[in-house]
């Protein structure tokens, strides 16, 4: 599957095409869903939105590395070699000095299931890209409006 990924990383750049690659990101052991209902039926519904304004659910960052290592090596392997943006999840959720990955902030929670990132995590995923795209260097050329 590696040799697969490679080989259509490279004849998109042989092409020409410029790319943002997005590395695979937050993944949980349980639905997210599932587990909140589990925490958040027993507390009476005037004080939820107090409650989930404190809640902080966490995943562990050294688990979060090794579930896709081989493409997230591969990836930022490509993307060193060949010139190709790379947006790393994991730098806008996680604290590996605290070896934990935020699930949520408040009442915004950024995956909603297992391993689908909400719309939250979505813009800042995006606002990633956009940063990249704003000072990328393609064939020799800022492309920021400077």
């Amino acid at each position: 599957m590696r040799e697969a990924y490679e080989r259509t990383f490279q004849r998109w750049v042989d092409a020409g095409h410029r790319m943002v690659l997005v590395l695979p990101g937050m993944e949980t052991d349980r639905n997210i869903k599932e587990q909140l209902k589990e925490v958040i039926d027993p507390i009476p519904q005037a004080e939820r939105d107090t409650f989930l304004a404190g809640l902080k659910l966490e995943v562990n960052y050294g688990e979060q590395l090794g579930r896709a290592d081989w493409e997230r090596d591969m990836i930022e392997t490509l993307a060193k070699r060949e010139g190709i943006e790379a947006v790393d999840p994991l730098r806008l959720f996680c604290r590996p000095s605290r070896d934990s990955c935020a699930v949520n902030e408040g009442t915004s929670f950024f995956i909603t299931d297992q391993s689908h990132y909400s719309r939250a995590a979505a813009y800042r995923i995006v606002h990633a890209i956009e940063q990249k795209l704003e000072t990328a260097q393609w064939l020799g050329v800022a492309t920021s409006a400077q």
